[in-house]
């Protein structure tokens, strides 16, 4: 991309994000400013361009869910509690950054991952699966140091244990007669 700002020429190179001025001395800080206020590189450009000099793709899918074996019973829903345990793991580099084998929690309540609580979704009792999660889904551009970085994909290895279905509430009917 180029502009012309006060007569001047800017190039901006949206993949490597830099610029370049063309400028004499006290122009060069305006035009710069001018530059990133214009093109304020996004979270998403920033995670695509990390995953591409580590070398990995980024995933198309928030998440993606491949059943390794069928449960019984109910599927769950959103404020079911779930008893669960699980095996997670970086996607690149496959280190293991934690385990349980008895994890509660409450779907759509945000006690989890935005991945979790989506991609759980649907499970039964005794379903086991391999949640992998897109970065924007789990631990987002901060990651959660030291064991997972920024931008970090993750794959989970679960087995739902238990699931409490949420209590209906009971409509009143009333009858007009």
């Amino acid at each position: 991309y180029q502009r012309r700002v006060h007569g001047k020429t800017l190039k901006f190179n949206c993949e490597k994000l830099e610029a370049r001025y063309y400028a004499d001395g006290e122009d060069a800080w305006y035009m710069k400013k001018v530059l990133t206020e214009l093109y304020p590189s996004s979270t998403k450009c920033q995670a695509s361009r990390v995953l591409r000099s580590r070398g990995h793709e980024q995933m198309e899918k928030p998440f993606v869910v491949e059943t390794l074996s069928e449960g019984t019973g109910e599927n769950s829903e959103k404020g079911d509690k779930l008893t669960m345990s699980y095996v997670g793991t970086v996607r690149h580099g496959g280190e293991e950054f934690d385990r349980s084998d008895k994890f509660e929690f409450t779907i759509g309540n945000g006690d989890v991952i935005k991945g979790w609580d989506e991609g759980i979704v649907g499970m039964s009792a005794g379903t086991e699966a391999k949640l992998t999660i897109r970065w924007d889904h789990a631990y987002g551009r901060a990651g959660s140091p030291p064991k997972i970085g920024a931008f970090a994909d993750l794959v989970f290895v679960v087995k739902v244990l238990t699931i409490e279905k949420q209590k209906k509430r009971a409509t009143k009917s009333t009858d007009e007669s």
